[in-house]
């Protein structure tokens, strides 16, 4: 940097440029001291306190260096810095080369931003046409389901095969995690004589539906086959069976059946598929969805796989907002299951993905729902998290994750009514997730806040089944068990917590939780030491 006047003064210190850098990329110029601080001196300091002491001392070099001309270039308060955008020149363009090539700095958070940085310059050094192909990688797999032929023979069990295939086609359509093939396009091919070549050629899918259906004993009984249609391959062949009376009611229970097993398959297929492959070499189809179920188990080993793939997602369509989002839930979870090894650093990560998110779409209704997560979970600020999951409903109704991540803030809040009707409606509209331990587990937490112990220790017992060492799930049930009076039970849990979570303490709760000043958070705070956890 050098100013331009009577003047010239060259800042020649590679963090003070840096600061300078991240300053210009800020929002009008302006970033918090915190953020400046954490970004260019935590690593090296190993102390916040320290790092912000640092940050002091550089001003002041830069004030001295700068003389009177510091005042009309910098403007600074106890909270953040704002450079005078007015007074800054870019000298150079995308094309010129690389983003402050050759200016490596050692810092973790530093680094990460200028990657990040060099990333979307290398999007905008992109021609056009390269920038839509990008963005227009598929990155969901493809069902099919075909109508399900009668073997009764007769016009009602062909309607009503043809009425199930309509019906699982549209619980699946919900789910943002796969594509579907439209009914009127699967009804066309002529299921007696297909092969999973022709459906693949015909439709384009990755997977396919077919199958049987049959009365008997008033019962409708469906034997499906799920079919990889690249190999002919039968992942699974499965019987579903429900009363003929509750088969056309929309999105019943065996719909719901059909439509989880085939999430859960897709998932674990993905995940078994990638696991001895290179990222870089890892199909799109495959990509997020491995991603996404990594990011949801419960070991830390397998939680950290989930990041690499999502950066290759991002990697391969730099422009594609619901990655973004997806990167932001990686480290909003890090920070709440307690795996990050610096929560600050990643809390300014998830903030940063969700910024860059909307950035690119700011009405992306995962984008919004995961910036009102981490404002939630990590802020606890409610009142702005709340209109981020308004705003992602408003440009999709259907969005699962706002509609659950809603319902837990309304238990947070002591809305607990309203809190069990958004979770319901969640419940109902995202069958196939594979986070189903996350849907039972926010849904205890509503459950908990209306006084319904009985079906929140139900859902909690149920979530932890699939994720057995999900914190807030735990704490849940201790509660629900306390609150039911099986203290003994409420001590074992309590144990089990302490043993994942040695340092867990009731005030460490109340000092890291949104709900700690609402009526929830003190019940919780109660069962917590009631059951033996420590105070301090």
């Amino acid at each position: 940097m050098r100013t331009v006047g009577a003047r010239s003064v060259e800042i020649s210190g590679k963090k003070q440029k840096a600061m300078i850098a991240l300053l210009v990329d800020g929002n009008e110029g302006r970033r918090s001291r915190d953020f400046l601080a954490k970004t260019l001196w935590r690593d090296s300091t190993l102390d916040t306190e320290r790092a912000k002491g640092v940050l002091r001392r550089t001003l002041t070099d830069m004030r001295k260096a700068l003389g009177e001309d510091f005042a009309s270039i910098f403007e600074t308060n106890n909270q953040e810095i704002r450079i005078n955008l007015s007074l800054v020149e870019h000298l150079t363009f995308p094309s010129d080369g690389l983003f402050l090539e050759d200016f490596e700095i050692q810092e973790t958070a530093f680094k990460h931003w200028l990657n990040q940085k060099r990333d979307a310059q290398a999007l905008v050094t992109l021609s056009p046409t390269a920038i839509r192909q990008k963005n227009q990688l598929k990155f969901t797999p493809t069902i099919a389901v075909l109508p399900l032929m009668s073997l009764n023979g007769g016009r009602d069990s062909a309607v009503i095969g043809d009425w199930m295939a309509e019906d699982i086609s549209r619980s699946l359509a919900r789910s943002s995690l796969i594509s579907v093939i439209s009914h009127l396009s699967a009804r066309r091919l002529n299921q007696r004589a297909v092969t999973t070549d022709e459906i693949r050629a015909n439709l384009g899918s990755d997977y396919a539906v077919t199958g049987t259906v049959r009365e008997g004993s008033g019962q409708i009984i469906a034997e499906l086959d799920f079919i990889e249609t690249a190999t002919g391959e039968i992942l699974w062949t499965r019987r579903f069976a429900a009363q003929k009376n509750s088969v056309f009611d929309l999105n019943s229970e065996l719909t719901g059946q059909v439509t989880k097993a085939i999430g859960e398959t897709v998932v674990s297929e993905a995940i078994y598929a990638v696991r001895n492959i290179d990222v870089v070499n890892v199909p799109n189809r495959r990509l997020l969805l491995a991603g996404i179920g990594y990011m949801h188990r419960n070991t830390l080993g397998a939680f950290s796989k989930a990041r690499p793939l999502l950066e290759e997602a991002i990697n391969r369509a730099t422009g594609r907002s619901e990655l973004l989002a997806w990167l932001a839930k990686w480290y909003i979870l890090a920070v709440t299951n307690g795996w990050s090894s610096n929560p600050q650093r990643d809390i300014s990560f998830a903030f940063d993905a969700t910024a860059r998110a909307l950035d690119i779409n700011p009405t992306c209704p995962m984008a919004l729902t995961m910036d009102g997560f981490a404002l939630n979970n990590l802020r606890h600020d409610l009142g702005v998290a709340g209109d981020r999951f308004e705003a992602a409903l408003d440009v999709n109704p259907n969005e699962g994750l706002a509609w659950l991540l809603k319902g837990a803030l309304c238990a947070f809040a002591d809305r607990s009514a309203e809190a069990v009707k958004n979770v319901g409606h969640a419940r109902h509209l995202s069958p196939i997730d594979p986070l189903g331990y996350f849907y039972d587990s926010l849904s205890a937490t509503a459950h908990f806040a209306n006084h319904e112990n009985d079906r929140a220790l139900q859902l909690a017992s149920q979530s932890l089944s699939l994720n057995n060492r999900h914190a807030s799930t735990m704490r849940v049930k201790l509660a629900a068990l306390s609150e039911l009076g099986r203290d003994e039970d409420a001590a074992n849990v309590a144990a089990e917590i302490l043993n994942h979570q040695p340092n867990f303490t009731v005030d460490g709760y109340l000092a890291t939780h949104p709900a700690a000043h609402f009526e929830i958070g003190k019940r919780m705070a109660n069962a917590l030491a009631s059951a033996g956890i420590p105070k301090s």
